[in-house]
């Protein structure tokens, strides 16, 4: 196989880290669970982006955010892979979250996901 990119690299991690996150996180030890998703073709025909739930202060009183969707493949082990690969990390077209510009190597859905979080890291994310 050789090296691969940084780029593919990246999405590696992200993709484990969403998926690893779904199989980890319970239920909150006090209070309640108040989850939002967001599909990930909100971004074509709707025209709605995750810079819009900054801005609209969406995030603000959810304890999970749920990113639909991902695809699961048994082949060649149970796992998580992308649906929608334009939708999920190469767009460069979205807004900024929280007006921080694009610096990664990944654009789309995931890496304003990854700014959300870190604007808001106690929330659970999961894929």
């Amino acid at each position: 196989m050789g090296t691969s990119s940084p780029r593919i690299r990246a999405l590696s991690v992200i993709v484990f880290a969403l998926c690893f996150l779904v199989g980890v996180t319970q239920a909150q030890a006090q209070g309640k669970v108040l989850a939002g998703f967001f599909e990930e073709w909100s971004i074509y025909s709707a025209n709605y982006n995750i810079a819009d739930l900054q801005a609209n202060s969406v995030p603000s009183g959810l304890s999970h955010f749920i990113y639909a969707f991902a695809n699961v493949t048994t082949n060649p082990a149970p796992s998580c892979v992308i649906a929608d690969a334009w939708a999920d990390f190469e767009t460069p077209y979205l807004p900024a979250t929280g007006g921080h510009p694009e610096s990664w190597p990944l654009f789309g859905n995931l890496t304003e996901i990854l700014k959300l979080k870190q604007l808001n890291p106690k929330r659970k994310t999961l894929i």
